[in-house]
């Protein structure tokens, strides 16, 4: 049998794309689709609690003009959170259009798996870098193991969360296939969480000339010696998650 590697294309990252937010957008605004006012930053959510969040404030508007089919779009000031269903494969996409029209920030704040015994349910994470195993950042970067994300974001970041652990994540896209090697493996390497988008995020970002940042709160722990879950601890840190995003969007 022979060896096969990811993406089945050796170095497809470098070849260019045949068909990209370039047509699509062009092709919608053809159709007579106006995108708005196009944002400073954008943030991605996936957590239900934050939509009910955005819900809930004055200042947010929904933007169904830059909402893709399984989004809900708002608008906070300059910024523009999407909330999306898990995973990186929509968001991926949603940033190739959203870069297209010019924006150059993007930032994710959502919710991960400890894989940390000193990170606990409730305790927020500055992802800074991504251990790639999601099956995104491959298609647009070359092999490698981490993807980083932007420091001045991440500085930012931290500087508004000085509580939050800052360190690396793991992204894998399939949460019930975390396997016992991969955990001692991970945890040796000091990757402090396990969660579904960053590595995407990051690669398109850095592919695409733009700057990402995530923040993450922790909803339980998992190693090889515990195993907990405690979604509660997490619903207050989480909104603070979001204000921080929504100011470095919006810088």
């Amino acid at each position: 049998m022979d060896d096969v590697g990811y993406p089945l294309f050796e170095d497809k990252w470098q070849d260019e794309t045949f068909h990209g937010a370039p047509q699509f957008i062009e092709g919608a605004k053809a159709l007579g689709w106006d995108p708005g006012h196009v944002p400073k930053g954008v943030v991605f959510a996936f957590d239900h609690r934050l939509r009910q969040r955005l819900d809930e404030r004055p200042d947010a508007h929904e933007a169904p003009e830059l909402a893709p089919g399984n989004a809900r779009v708002y608008r906070v000031g300059e910024v523009v959170v999407s909330c999306l269903s898990p995973g990186g494969g929509a968001m991926a996409t949603q940033m190739e259009n959203l870069i297209y029209l010019g924006v150059r920030r993007f930032l994710i704040v959502g919710t991960c798996g400890s894989i940390n015994p000193e990170l606990r349910p409730g305790d927020t994470v500055v992802a800074d870098s991504a251990l790639r195993d999601d099956g995104i950042s491959q298609h647009y970067l070359p092999p490698g193991r981490y993807v980083d994300g932007s420091p001045e974001i991440a500085d930012s970041l931290h500087a508004l969360l000085p509580r939050a652990r800052r360190g690396a994540t793991w992204t894998m896209p399939i949460p019930y296939r975390i396997t016992k090697r991969e955990l001692d493996a991970y945890a040796a390497e000091n990757v402090l969480s396990v969660e579904m988008e960053v590595a995407a995020l990051f690669a398109v970002a850095q592919a695409r000339d733009a700057e990402a940042g995530a923040v993450l709160v922790a909803t339980g722990v998992t190693t090889t010696r515990e195993r907990i879950e405690d979604w509660p601890a997490s619903t207050e840190p989480l909104g603070l998650a979001l204000e921080a995003t929504l100011t470095i969007a919006g810088d």
